[in-house]
């Protein structure tokens, strides 16, 4: 057999296998985060994300938006509106970024793009109940997230980039 060449570039399951132990690995992430819907439309806040399976979206003003994922279900709280939906974490994107141990097993590896100093690593549902991608960015080569980008059913793009990322650090029990 011939040697590992340490030189080539890892295959893309190698990369994709690496940036799934990463997640894993994360156990706490603090940060601003900015997103960008389909539309066009921005929003910012701060995340707080605890695996496995809790995370909260606190949107800035004027979005009278909270996301929390805890037990399994996530919920979406509107003061606006005083309604809060709530959804099966299983049926939504967030199960790649909150399971113990991450299943893809209904995914199929769609790509990997490598840049400079950063990782983009896409997966595609292959379920019919939760179709469309998921793309993970992390940096290179220490496979810290840095965003993510989710592609619905229909095409549409909602990004989540995230700045001042803590990891590791503890975070209040009442935010979940």
């Amino acid at each position: 057999s011939r040697p590992y060449n340490l030189d080539a570039p890892p295959p893309d399951q190698a990369v994709a296998d690496a940036a799934l132990k990463s997640i894993e690995a994360m156990t706490t992430l603090a940060a601003t985060f900015r997103q960008t819907a389909p539309g066009g439309g921005v929003a910012t806040g701060k995340v707080s994300l605890r695996r496995p399976g809790q995370v909260r979206f606190d949107y800035d003003d004027p979005s009278p938006i909270t996301i929390v994922a805890t037990g399994g279900v996530v919920y979406v709280e509107n003061t606006d509106l005083e309604t809060t939906d709530s959804y099966p974490l299983g049926k939504t994107p967030l199960r790649f970024l909150l399971s113990k141990r991450i299943d893809i097993s209904d995914a199929t590896l769609a790509g990997v793009e490598r840049f400079e100093d950063a990782v983009a690593v896409t997966w595609a549902s292959t379920d019919d109940e939760t179709e469309g991608q998921l793309t993970l960015y992390l940096s290179a080569p220490d496979l810290q997230i840095l965003h993510w980008a989710v592609t619905d059913a229909q095409g549409g793009v909602t990004l989540v980039e995230l700045s001042g990322a803590t990891l590791g650090g503890k975070l209040d029990n009442r935010q979940f």
